[in-house]
């Protein structure tokens, strides 16, 4: 996939799914959905799966286990950029009206250019903006990928050192958030950015001003109208 400011970007991303394969797997995935807390299911598929009335009966069983679901069946056999395009179009109309918006669950429903198509409109629906964010796993980091890791005085700090170690093995950049004063972890990160020793209940809220201060001068860096965010509905109601 590529887009404005995209081009000639490469990525290698070990996507987040699971593949349910035999007898029995399309009754299982009222249980799969609810497993993962999910209640809302976004369906991808194909004209032919459609017409064998598989779809048909994915959906009804999904509804009637509660979820609410969405089917879109414009996979083609050799996707390209406009039936990924539609089908992200619809992820993101599907996930605007859903209750609660992270509990979207995108189901690829066929053979591989469904899976495949899928994984794609997941990601493209999820990153409509300015700076591409990613969930990856440690294997597949790429050297000068920034990681912000917050890493304040408190229980699992040990653990975050150990992560922010294997992060720089790994060539990634480390913007660590610290408490002040902590020159160990301020040490091992490429940047840090200290926040007031405060109590637990409020390091939170602390943690949270600093990391949108980040957003703001990474945004203003990069050229970007931080008073008109891409893809945000600013909605003023008045009685």
């Amino acid at each position: 996939m590529t887009s404005d400011g995209y081009a000639g970007r490469r990525l290698d991303i070990l996507a987040r799914d699971r593949a349910r394969f035999g007898a029995g797997s399309v009754a299982e995935l009222p249980e799969v959905l609810a497993s993962m807390k999910s209640g809302s299911a976004f369906v991808v598929t194909d004209a032919g799966v459609v017409g064998s009335g598989v779809a048909a009966r994915v959906v009804d069983l999904l509804r009637d286990g509660g979820c609410r679901v969405e089917l879109y069946d414009g996979v083609e056999p050799n996707p390209g950029t406009s039936s990924i395009t539609r089908g992200s179009d619809r992820l993101e109309a599907f996930v605007r009206g859903s209750p609660a918006r992270s509990d979207v669950v995108v189901v690829a429903l066929g053979g591989g250019s469904a899976m495949d198509s899928a994984k794609v409109i997941a990601l493209h629906a999820a990153n409509q903006r300015a700076v591409m964010a990613l969930g990856y796993h440690d294997e597949t980091l790429l050297a000068g990928f920034p990681v912000v890791a917050i890493a304040t005085e408190h229980a699992l700090r040990s653990k975050m050192i150990s992560n922010i170690q294997q992060v720089e093995a790994r060539g990634g950049e480390v913007i660590a958030v610290v408490t002040e004063g902590d020159a160990e972890i301020a040490s091992m990160a490429g940047a840090a950015i200290e926040i007031p020793r405060v109590g637990s209940d409020f390091e939170p809220i602390v943690v949270t001003i600093a990391l949108q201060l980040l957003a703001y001068h990474v945004a203003v860096s990069r050229g970007c109208d931080v008073d008109q965010p891409r893809n945000l509905a600013k909605t003023v109601t008045v009685e």
